[in-house]
């Protein structure tokens, strides 16, 4: 609401500057800031007018003896103050044809009748350039049909008086000064108005570009930061990854030998096993980072774990990553450790692995790297020493700094993977710590507690010899993943159909009605989200639950399934514990 401080200054009473400020703001509602700016601004050019033409009227009536100028004054004056009165009605269409209307009207009659005192042109732009400033670009007919009145109230002076159609007033010559300052008066008057508004409208324009352009230079720096993310988001995953890559690959050049025993066969392919476990849960790891840097939890696991088993079963997928480099690990369990700890397995053996590739990477040719676990109070302890060439203080002190990383004898590092281990060390109720010497190398201490709850069961373990005689049909174009689920749930019992294409399985589940679906998200022949929309609507199979097998882990692949009716989401590869679940809570058995 506009105050009446102007008003103040000229000692006017307080009854008066209250009724200025009722007229000024009539019609004027909350939560219409624009549409109440030009309510202001039609109120107060009204009210300007109507005081000039009912003063100047009576004066130059009286002063000139010419009672012919009332004649206008008198119906104008009403118009205008009418106008006040369709604004607070809220009658805004109405009351800006009639405001315009009537300074047109008063234009071109004062301008006849006053032609050989006053130039009546004066008035053009404010005829025309207030409604083109006052009224929002979208109004095309209030706008045209107030240019028009405009254009034909100058045009008509100028017909009018030209042929003089109207003879002018009389007027002495000395009332001549008079009538000018009135003219102008009301000139300037109604201009300053106009630009005032145009002022106030421009700066919040400005203001406007301004919030946009602080907005839209906010966005470029979070899609850089973004974009940043995604590239460490790779390189880290790459890098983390290389562990269990390097030991399959290793194992499968063993694995070529012809002279291998059945027990080293055994032992590589429980290797095997654990190394595809492990990259797998690295890649859940890393993406539990951004849960990490956003102050979530991230969910544990923690069950009773044989340290030494552990111990070799991790230190055993960097073999082949250590013969590169001619480099021995040798790991030991110190006297007095309890044999299980209750730890997390994931986050514990995520730390682990990124102190040992560091200290292989670090580590000179032909060295060692040692790895010793022990127990103490209530904690316990993983150190890794290496046998590099030490960090200065100025590296030792930025070691845990999330993207930092030790470009010269790392350049392919990201220097997020000692971040990690970090935050998930203390998320678990620990520490990580670094002591360094140059020439001898680093020792990295990753202490955890012992007292830690073991997790609760949340489902109870399945069973291998269960049966589940259900009819399943598996759609998915991965021929060898199928085959794999297709084995597994045979050997639980069910019947299974397999289909490659979406076609296909649509046709094998309308011949043969199955209990449950799997299908994967993306076919070769059309999309699986459409898939299911086609199973939901149809007649025979709306009912059939369907699980997606996918190996999209994005969130809004996730809540797009849940919203079009899936009834189970898996992320790929699916575990026996995962199928006897779902088969335990979709299908008859």
């Amino acid at each position: 609401m506009i105050q009446p401080k102007i008003l103040r200054p000229l000692l006017i009473p307080a009854v008066v500057r209250k009724r200025c400020y009722a007229l000024v703001n009539a019609g004027v509602v909350p939560g219409e800031p624009e549409q109440n700016k030009r309510t202001r601004v039609i109120n107060i050019s009204s009210l300007i007018a109507a005081s000039l033409v009912f003063f100047f009227g009576g004066l130059l009536t009286i002063l000139s003896g010419r009672t012919v100028i009332l004649y206008p004054a008198i119906p104008e004056t009403l118009l205008f103050t009418s106008v006040i009165l369709l604004n607070y009605r809220r009658q805004y269409f109405l009351s800006s044809l009639i405001w315009h209307f009537t300074f047109c009207s008063a234009t071109l009659i004062f301008g006849v009748m006053l032609s050989t005192v006053i130039d009546a042109t004066h008035m053009a732009g404010y005829l025309i350039g207030g409604p083109l400033l006052i009224f929002p670009r979208k109004e095309k007919k209030l706008l045209a049909a107030c240019i028009f009145c405009s254009v034909a109230a100058l045009v008509g002076i100028e017909v009018i008086t030209q042929l003089r159609i109207i003879p002018p007033l009389e007027i002495e010559s000395s009332l001549y000064p008079l009538f000018r300052v009135a003219t102008w008066s009301t000139v300037i008057l109604l201009n300053v108005v106009v630009i005032l508004f145009y002022l106030q409208q421009n700066n919040v324009l400005i203001g406007k570009l301004s919030n946009a352009n602080a907005k839209l230079s906010n966005a470029a720096v979070k899609l850089s930061k973004e974009s940043f993310y995604k590239t460490v988001y790779v390189n880290e995953t790459t890098h983390e990854l290389r562990s269990p890559l390097n030991a399959l690959y290793a194992i499968n050049k063993l694995l070529q030998d012809e002279d291998l025993s059945d027990e080293d066969r055994k032992r590589m392919h429980e290797s095997i096993d654990y190394s595809v476990n492990q990259a797998l849960e690295i890649i859940n790891n890393v993406l539990a980072l951004a849960k990490i840097e956003s102050g979530q939890t991230i969910p544990v696991n923690i069950q009773p774990l044989n340290v030494r088993d552990w111990l070799q079963d991790a230190v055993q997928l960097f073999a082949y990553q250590a013969s590169v480099k001619n480099l021995v690990i040798t790991a030991a369990v110190r006297p007095g450790t309890p044999e299980t700890i209750n730890f997390p397995r994931i986050q514990v053996t995520q730390v682990l692995n990124n102190l040992i590739s560091n200290a292989l990477k670090f580590s000179k040719k032909d060295t060692e790297v040692k790895i010793e676990v022990h127990a103490a109070g209530e904690f316990w302890y993983i150190t890794v020493q290496d046998s590099g060439t030490g960090m200065t203080d100025d590296t030792l002190a930025k070691l845990f700094t999330p993207y930092m990383s030790s470009t010269e004898n790392n350049p392919s590092g990201t220097g997020l993977g000692m971040h990690i281990a970090l935050k998930i060390a203390e998320q678990l109720g620990g520490s990580l710590t670094a002591e360094t010497k140059i020439g001898t190398g680093s020792r990295f201490t990753a202490k955890f507690r012992t007292d830690l709850a073991v997790s609760p069961v949340l489902y109870t373990a399945p069973q291998v010899n269960a049966m589940y005689p259900a009819k399943v049909l598996i759609i998915d174009d991965d021929i060898i993943g199928s085959r794999l689920y297709g084995k597994m749930l045979t050997g639980m019992g069910c019947t299974v159909e397999i289909a490659h294409t979406g076609a296909e399985g649509l046709r094998m589940a309308e011949q043969n009605r199955p209990d449950i679906v799997f299908l994967d998200m993306r076919l070769p022949d059309t999309d699986g989200r459409e898939l299911l929309q086609v199973f939901k609507s149809h007649l025979s199979l709306y009912a059939v639950p369907v699980v997606f097998v996918t190996g999209s882990n994005l969130r809004e692949d996730k809540v797009a399934a849940w919203d079009l009716g899936a009834d189970d989401y898996v992320v790929k590869p699916m575990q026996l514990s995962t199928l006897t679940r779902i088969l335990r809570e979709f299908t008859p058995h």
